[in-house]
């Protein structure tokens, strides 16, 4: 798990964050992770990245995960 702190957010940080990471891997072909949905800026963040949804599944109501994966 990875988190920018409060103070920090929609600075940038993030996505700066998750390209060099990705960097950091060039074998690999395929990246996933998950998120909420109703979080709508990280669903951004990572859509700005390349990430495409791939399923959702519902936590409790009002919460659902969102599935996504980059292919490279």
């Amino acid at each position: 798990m990875t988190a920018i702190l409060p103070k920090f957010q929609k600075k940038g940080y993030g996505h700066q964050a998750i390209q060099e990471i990705e960097k950091q891997y060039p074998e690999v072909k395929c990246w996933s992770l998950d998120t909420i949905l109703q979080e709508e800026h990280l669903v951004h963040l990572y859509e700005k990245l390349g990430y495409v949804v791939c399923r959702t599944e519902p936590v409790q109501e009002g919460m659902d995960l969102v599935y996504m994966e980059k292919q490279c």
